[in-house]
């Protein structure tokens, strides 16, 4: 039976549901950099990037560091 008392940092984790969150965010990555959105830590982006790939924990992962406005809506001035 499970404890009522217990945080869910402390509650055991599903090896499924690890591995499935890792695969996500592996996946994500990859994603990125096959769109060209991300440069690596430290370097300046290049237009049309917005994430820089670093490693934290171990684990490579994408940090955004500013949005993109290629895909807003334009409203003209009044």
């Amino acid at each position: 039976m499970p404890r009522d008392d217990c945080s869910p940092d402390e509650a055991p984790r599903d090896p499924d549901e690890e591995r499935e969150e890792r695969e996500e965010r592996e996946r994500f990555v990859k994603d990125v950099l096959t769109r060209g959105e991300a440069a690596a830590e430290g370097e300046e982006l290049k237009p049309g990037q917005t994430h820089e790939i670093v490693e934290e924990d171990g684990e490579v992962r994408v940090r955004r560091r500013r949005f993109s406005l290629t895909d807003a809506p334009i409203v003209p001035e009044r």
